[in-house]
């Protein structure tokens, strides 16, 4: 696309050099820069951008867009702008086409069950011709591809690039998992959303966001984009079960579906039945009672379906039909995900890295034990550290035993992590081992028959993370190994 194209109309700029070049990509990183690409020298809290713009020339970018003007860089065209984010939204917008306003946009935010809710919506447009990408903590699922996702949320321009991806497979709707971070850093701010879902708030990224209403108005700001949006037939999804959520139902002032299990809302769920191997309840909309089962384990997860099924009839799908698609459900990797028995024991391996999510699973799964549950966690570094005792305190009141270990310290020491998360332990109903591995191992060791053992914090992750390293590390594969040298 020639620049001039791109730029045009575009306050608040100014031009230095040739408006005839031909850009041919768009990059925030010079170390990926193509020829052709334009390259947007962004400051951010730890880089300034600006200092890679003659890395980014060496490799080829045709044009810079920055917010000052460099003399040195006359043979390349200079995009020179005060609001390099507000500008960069807009070019960025621009030469994707924005594919948002094609796609049926779906943005789910919250501290704990975006992905579920995600994968579940997902499953019920498949499941009615509406074929959808998911954009995730999982990773970015595009119809017959799939990438690692670095973050749950990605930047602007790669975001766009991936909507886009799955317009040209054909692909009609995307699901887009919306962090905090996202929305205050304005990553998201271009797209128009159809519905906006919140599952819930809860401690987490107080490093970040300082306090929980800070936290609360970087979540709020999806459904002011949501307001915002230029679709019609908009709709804001919002549990009236967590205390935050009466405020973002009460604040936006479009079309609102809610839901609920102990307050009143328009969908609700009545006589929870819970098993290792599924969830069944009464769905009560208007004046209609529904069984509901589905193949999700834990009371938490009711939420996440209630979610799902408020999303499912915001698009008409009749109520038979909807219990019809969720009785089909595949399992979320690393969400309450049930690893074959051990030692005949149930092994559940989760996402929770949170104190709620944490204290969620753990009361799901004490309503099922018949014998012990033997929990596994570690909290990450470099991340909330108010969170760690917190954590030690919930697992010491709902599990048998503890076995605290390591989950991606990144650049602090695992062991101080480690000594900050057993402060909050009063008994001495635990066990320190760093190493992960020999730690799920310990607990599988102990654990005997109608036992539960919870692996918790890492869920569908690959890695763990070191200051100097970074290794390849599957909880799941983790007892899968083990298993086989049993049986073998």
């Amino acid at each position: 696309m020639k620049l001039k194209k791109l730029i045009h109309n575009i306050d608040n700029i100014e031009v230095k050099g040739s408006k005839d070049v031909e850009v041919k990509g768009l990059c925030q990183d010079s170390k990926l820069v193509k020829p052709g690409d334009l390259f947007i020298a962004r400051k951010g809290k730890v880089f300034d951008g600006t200092h890679f713009i003659p890395e980014a020339i060496a490799t080829g970018a045709q044009c810079v867009l920055s917010d000052i003007y460099n003399p040195f860089y006359s043979k390349t065209t200079q995009i020179i702008t005060k609001d390099i984010k507000k500008t960069s939204v807009q070019i960025a917008d621009r030469f994707y086409q924005s594919p948002h306003k094609d796609l049926f946009m779906v943005g789910v935010t919250g501290t704990n069950g975006k992905t579920t809710t995600s994968y579940l919506i997902k499953h019920i447009l498949d499941s009615v011709d509406k074929h959808a990408g998911v954009i995730g903590t999982n990773g970015y699922l595009l119809k017959d591809s799939f990438l690692q996702a670095q973050r749950t949320t990605p930047d602007t321009i790669s975001c766009l690039k991936l909507l886009k991806e799955m317009q040209n497979k054909s692909l009609s709707s995307c699901v887009m998992e919306v962090s905090s971070h996202a929305l205050d850093q304005s990553r998201v701010d271009c797209i128009d959303f159809d519905v906006a879902v919140f599952t819930n708030l809860t401690h987490e990224h107080l490093d970040y966001h300082g306090t929980m209403e800070n936290y609360l108005v970087s979540k709020q700001k999806l459904f002011s984009l949501l307001e915002k949006s230029e679709k019609e037939n908009k709709c804001a999804i919002v549990n009236l079960d967590d205390p935050y959520g009466n405020q973002i139902s009460e604040n936006y002032t479009g079309a609102t579906l809610t839901y609920a299990i102990a307050n009143q809302a328009d969908v609700r769920a009545e006589n929870i039945e819970l098993s290792a191997e599924k969830t069944s309840f009464d769905l009560h909309y208007q004046d209609t009672v529904q069984k509901i089962s589905i193949p999700l384990v834990g009371r938490f997860n009711v939420y996440n379906v209630l979610a799902a099924i408020s999303f499912a009839l915001h698009i008409q799908i009749p109520l038979e039909k909807i219990s019809e698609i969720l009785s089909q459900f595949s399992l979320v990797n690393g969400r309450m995900e049930r690893v074959n028995e051990y030692k005949e024991c149930a092994v559940f391996i989760d996402y929770a890295h949170t104190p709620d999510a944490l204290e969620n699973i753990l009361l799901s799964l004490k309503e099922l034990k018949t014998g012990k549950i033997f929990t596994v966690f570690g909290c990450g570094g470099a991340r909330d550290k108010e969170k760690r005792p917190k954590m030690a305190k919930i697992s010491e009141s709902l599990s048998d035993f503890t076995f605290v270990t390591s989950d991606n310290p990144r650049s602090e020491d695992p062991n101080k992590i480690i000594e900050e998360i057993v402060l909050g332990f009063s008994k001495k109903d635990f066990l320190i081992e760093s190493d992960r591995k020999l730690a799920i191992e310990k607990a599988l060791e102990m654990a005997t028959s109608n036992d539960i053992v919870v692996i918790a914090g890492k869920g569908h992750e690959k890695t763990q993370v070191y200051s100097h390293k970074t290794i390849p590390f599957d909880d799941r594969e983790v007892v899968l190994s083990l298993k086989e040298g049993v049986n073998s």
